[in-house]
């Protein structure tokens, strides 16, 4: 299977599955990161920046593809992301990302979010799968 469409898939599905609990589960998440913030697991973030920065090398340097259709550019998009998502985990203050989950961390936002990601990950499952071909 082509590398691109592996991760149109995996982002598709990733994208749906999120986006629903983000929706459905919102009051969940919001107590999540409340609890994230309020007790500053420091060693939960290093964890989630290895992993996070890990996984955006992954796809960045075995997708960095800015050719082609919307999907497989989107996948590289998205790489980059996880990729500097997971270097400002290590590179950023942790003051800093608690401040910014203060400031995002409300329901409005998570089921706006919620149906950002579920339309993305449709659309990139519908091509992923070669439903839109």
């Amino acid at each position: 299977m082509e590398l691109s469409i592996f991760l149109v898939q995996i982002i598709g599905i990733y994208f749906l599955v999120v986006g629903i609990s983000a929706l459905i589960k919102s009051k969940e998440w919001q107590h999540v990161l409340k609890h994230l913030m309020e007790h500053e697991h420091t060693a939960l973030v290093y964890v989630a920046a290895i992993f996070t920065f890990i996984l955006g090398l992954i796809v960045v340097l075995s997708h960095n593809v800015w050719t082609g259709d919307a999907p497989t550019i989107i996948a590289t998009v998205v790489g980059w992301l996880i990729l500097v998502k997971g270097a400002t985990y290590f590179l950023l203050p942790n003051r800093v990302w608690v401040s910014w989950m203060r400031k995002i961390n409300s329901l409005k936002l998570f089921k706006i979010v919620g149906v950002i990601y579920i339309i993305i990950g449709a659309y990139m499952a519908y091509n992923g799968f070669g439903l839109g071909a």
